[in-house]
């Protein structure tokens, strides 16, 4: 009888404990496709050649994205390709953190700022984040072999 009321309680807590509002899942590369059409091929291209029709405008040329895994012993450095999108490793070209070339749709400011102003700060910035894993693992399948 006291094995019942166990595995009674043990059901119980599992039911009740919280689960994960954002579940870690596999990044959209279709959406990451999209981000970087909207906010980086003007610059890089659309083959991620460093290409872009603004070219001309700049004064440093683009990176070529498709050399990044190949510039960094054969590996995608996908932790740093995160930080220069995110502005922790900052491109002067991509502008300052207070005024990204793409906004608020690939940055999170602790005070509300991102993707929806409307909704949870953490909510947010999980949306934020996970724009930038998509872009990311999107940067990934343009490498070169």
């Amino acid at each position: 009888m006291f094995n019942k009321y166990l595995v009674l309680l043990f059901y119980a807590l599992v039911i009740a404990l919280p689960t994960p509002v954002f579940a870690e899942q596999k990044p959209d590369v279709d959406a990451g496709a999209s981000s970087y059409m909207v906010y980086c091929a003007a610059c890089h291209g659309a083959a991620g050649k460093g290409d872009g029709p603004m070219v001309q405008s700049l004064k440093t040329a683009p990176t070529d994205l498709t050399t990044l895994a190949r510039t960094n012993g054969g590996t995608f450095p996908s932790d740093k390709v995160r930080a220069v999108i995110d502005g922790r490793n900052s491109i002067q070209s991509h502008g300052s953190s207070e005024m990204p070339i793409w906004g608020d749709m690939l940055t999170f400011e602790s005070t509300g700022g991102g993707v929806a102003l409307d909704q949870e700060p953490q909510e947010t910035e999980y949306l934020v984040k996970d724009r930038i894993n998509q872009l990311t693992a999107y940067l990934e399948t343009l490498q070169q072999k």
